[in-house]
Formats: structure tokens, C-alpha cells, sequence
């Protein structure tokens, strides 16, 4: 539509070839909230008489409610992108005379990071969410299965004694950071505001962009007008956050797998999580879990290419970065499933006592800490006691400290003891409800950005 002036007869298999219609249906909405408060600004602004506010904000709070309607448009293929379609619509709903005014005083550019922005806040809102349900669920099975004993590993090899709690909760701080993680990018660089810049250096209609700032609750102001268009930067931090929180995601994956492995057998996991053979009926295959990590393996390789295409262009706006997007959305789709996976088989997985007891009768997994005690009780050196028990292990005339022992001798914060595992659990658990209020605050401001712009449309129809 913008260019049929220019391209002539081409034009439709131009934008046939550049389309993103389809890729943005998952911010369509957001396009339409965009546009709306720019339409409601307009009108603030002086720039727009009331009436023709009223008609813009009626049909678009209209559409809001129903996508469908114009993704059912027979020539739906034809449109560059949601953008065209949408100022088409409204031209052939409300005429030219109405709806020819959304173009004043704004860019695509400008629109599309806004539109960015509202749908990742509802990602990370998302995100979020799923990972303190995990955290929790790592919690409360850490609070229940307190005292089970397990065996810590290094290098794949059984090293020292622990507590099942203690392995759960070193999971639980591995999220507890990545949540903080991306709370801190939430609030530095996807809630800073680009609205209202243009396409690139600023319009000359006087449009107060704090005011659209505040209506939309983000947290901050993109200031630069070049910078707020051109930049993705928001996606390529998201992304690469994402890409190493799928890698730790994967880590845990791993163990699992190897855990419930029947040469080791410590865990069982679901039998929902788990596929037999068609040839072998004895099987018991980690599907869900084979899958999650193939799958958060397509997430790092969704940030290549998101990498591999921001890379390519210098400053200002290109086309290029219309093909970013897909990539974003598909590494939270991707984390998400493996989130809701994970708390299930968490919630659910077996500890196999017996057959940790029987391998702690066979494994010197408390060597460690009886060289410690040994030193610390006769005052000899750390690495003098340290050959004599290993020359003792290798003749097997070695004298251990036993498990139980070993876990009511710890003594450092943090460390797999009975003392200390209370500290950590509460510690845990108070840290999950400051990050649930932090939730609440966001969904709050996501659904007071949608409030506010359909109470101003009403006032502006009265």
C-alpha cells in the first residue's frame, strides 16, 4: 500500500516476498494498543479533532477484541505487514478523511519496537512465572525429602555424600538467579519506551512522550529517537540471557537422565515422562526429557541466527530485522514447555533410598571429610593425611566417617548438612514470595496499560 506509487506493477509480489503478516500476529494486538495510544495523543496534543479521535478509537478498541477479522480478509497476503493491514482497514471502514490521520507524527519504526515491548513484558511475565512455580516445587520437595540422603557427583564419578534437599536447592538458586537475571533486563532495557520518536530523528507534531509513556506503565524513557527505531538490542540481550538459561536448563536435564539411568537407578522418573522400546519392552526412555534438550538446543541456535542477522546492518532501520523477530518468540515458546516439564517431573520423581544406602555402603564418598577431621583432631598437615587414607582406600583397610556423621559435621553456610539446610530452605522460600510480589506488581501494570487506553477512549467518545 505505502508503495504501490513507487513499485508500480511489482508491488504485489514485493510485498508478497517481504511479508511479515504472519509472523506478526503475535504482537497484532500490541500494534493495535500502539496505534491507539498515538491516536488518543494526537487528540491530547491538539493535533486530532475529537470526533475523528472518537471514530479511530472506537473501531480500534473494536479490533482489539477481533484479530480474526482481519487475518479472515481475502487479501490479507497482500500486506507488507499487520501495519498496512490494519491503516487499510480503517481506510475502508472509516474513509480516508478518518482514518488517513494515523500517519501523522509516527513510524512503523517507532510503532513496532512499542509493540516489541508490550508483548516481551508479557513474556517475561510469563517466563517468570514458570520459573517460580518450578522454584517452588523444588522447595516444597526439598522440605519434604529434608534428611533423604543422596550422593553428590563431579567429573560423572559418586564424590561425596548429601542430601536430596541440598541438590534440589541448588537448582532452586540456579533459577533464583536467572529470575533475577531477567527482572534486571525487564526493567533496564525492554520498559524503556521508544513511543512517539518517529521514524528516526523526531516529528515536528508536539507529542508529549512521557504522557505516552505513563499511559502504556512502562517503567522508563527510550530518549534518543535514532536509537529508540533502530535498535534490537532488547532481543539480543533477551536472547542470549535465554540461550544461557537454556544451557543451565540443560544441565539439569542431563543429570536427570543420568540419575534415573538403571546402572546408577538413585531417581525413577515418572512414567508419563517415559516411552518404552517397539522392539525391547523392558525400556523405560526418557522421552520428554530427550526431547526438552533437543529442543533448547534449537534455542541456541535461534540466537545464532537472531546474531547473525542484527550483525548485518549498520545504524538506522532495515528490513532485515523484520526476520529477528520469529526468533525471539520461538526461544520463549521453546523455555516455556521445558519449564512446565521439568516442575512435573519434579513434583513427581522417585528416590530410589535403597539403592542410594547400598552404594554408600560401597562407595568412599565420605573420604573428604575424614581426611578434615583427621587433620583437625590430631593437628597434622591437610596433604600428610591426605596420602595416608588414599593409601588406605587403595589397600581397602580405610576407616570412614559415616554418612550421618558426615552430614551433622558440616559446618559452613551453604554446605549439604543437617544444620544448615533449614537456613537455606527459608531462605529460599522468603526470597520466592518477594519475586511472587514482583510478578504481581508486573501483571498489574499489564493490565493497567489496557485499562487505561479503553477508559481514555471512552472519555474521549463522552
Amino acid at each position: 500500500m505505502y508503495r504501490a506509487h513507487l513499485l508500480g506493477s511489482t508491488e504485489k509480489w514485493i510485498s508478497r516476498y517481504i511479508s511479515s503478516i504472519w509472523d506478526d500476529r503475535e504482537i497484532a494486538r500490541h500494534i493495535i494498543l500502539t496505534l491507539l495510544e498515538h491516536v488518543i495523543e494526537l487528540h491530547r496534543c491538539g493535533a486530532l479533532p475529537r470526533d475523528v479521535a472518537c471514530k479511530l478509537c472506537r473501531e480500534l478498541s473494536r479490533l482489539y477484541h477481533n484479530i480474526d477479522e482481519l487475518y479472515d480478509r481475502s487479501d490479507v497476503e497482500e500486506y507488507e505487514d499487520f501495519h498496512e493491514l490494519l491503516e487499510k482497514h480503517l481506510i475502508d471502514k472509516l474513509g480516508i478523511e478518518i482514518a488517513g490521520w494515523v500517519g501523522l507524527g509516527r513510524s512503523r519504526n517507532d510503532h513496532v519496537v512499542t509493540a516489541h515491548k508490550l508483548r516481551l513484558r508479557e513474556l517475561f511475565r510469563e517466563l517468570l512465572s514458570r520459573i517460580v512455580e518450578l522454584r517452588r516445587t523444588l522447595i516444597d520437595r526439598a522440605e519434604r525429602d529434608r534428611d533423604k540422603v543422596f550422593i553428590a557427583f563431579t567429573h560423572g564419578q559418586p564424590a561425596q555424600v548429601t542430601l536430596f534437599s541440598h541438590y534440589l536447592l541448588s537448582i532452586e538458586e540456579v533459577l533464583r538467579t536467572y529470575t533475577n537475571i531477567f527482572f534486571t533486563i525487564l526493567e533496564n532495557v525492554v520498559e524503556k519506551c521508544p513511543l512517539g520518536c518517529g521514524p528516526a530523528v523526531g516529528t515536528t507534531v508536539p507529542i508529549d512522550r512521557e504522557r505516552e509513556m505513563t499511559d502504556l506503565c512502562f517503567l522508563n524513557l527510550c530518549i534518543n529517537a535514532l536509537y529508540c527505531t533502530e535498535t534490537r538490542d532488547y532481543f539480543l540481550i533477551t536472547g542470549g540471557v535465554l540461550s544461557a538459561f537454556s544451557t543451565e536448563l540443560t544441565r539439569i536435564i542431563n543429570d536427570l537422565i543420568k540419575l534415573s539411568d538403571p546402572q546408577i537407578n538413585m531417581l525413577v522418573l515418572p512414567s508419563e515422562h517415559c516411552a518404552t522400546s517397539s522392539i525391547m519392552p523392558h525400556k523405560r526412555n526418557p522421552a520428554t526429557l530427550e526431547i526438552a534438550r533437543a529442543r533448547l538446543g534449537r534455542v541456541i541456535g535461534e540466537y545464532v541466527s537472531l546474531l547473525s542477522i542484527v550483525r548485518s546492518v549498520g545504524k538506522g532501520y532495515y528490513l532485515d530485522l523484520q526476520e529477528a523477530t520469529p526468533h525471539v518468540w520461538n526461544m520463549f515458546n521453546i523455555i516455556n514447555d521445558v519449564l512446565h516439564i521439568l516442575t512435573d517431573i519434579f513434583k513427581r520423581i522417585i528416590i530410589n533410598e535403597d539403592v542410594i544406602r547400598e552404594l554408600l555402603k560401597k562407595l568412599p564418598v565420605t573420604s573428604a571429610e575424614t581426611v578434615e577431621q583427621l587433620c583437625l583432631r590430631e593437628g597434622r598437615s591437610f596433604r600428610e593425611v591426605y596420602g595416608e587414607v588414599a593409601k588406605s582406600l587403595r589397600e581397602g583397610s580405610a576407616r570412614l566417617l559415616s554418612p550421618d556423621d558426615v552430614l551433622m559435621l558440616r559446618r559452613s553456610i551453604g554446605s549439604a548438612s543437617i544444620e544448615f539446610i533449614d537456613d537455606q530452605i527459608r531462605i529460599a522460600r522468603n526470597m520466592l514470595e518477594k519475586d511472587l510480589s514482583r510478578i504481581e506488581e508486573l501483571e498489574n501494570r499489564i493490565r493497567r496499560c489496557v485499562e487505561n487506553l479503553f477508559k481514555t477512549c471512552e472519555t474521549i467518545c463522552t
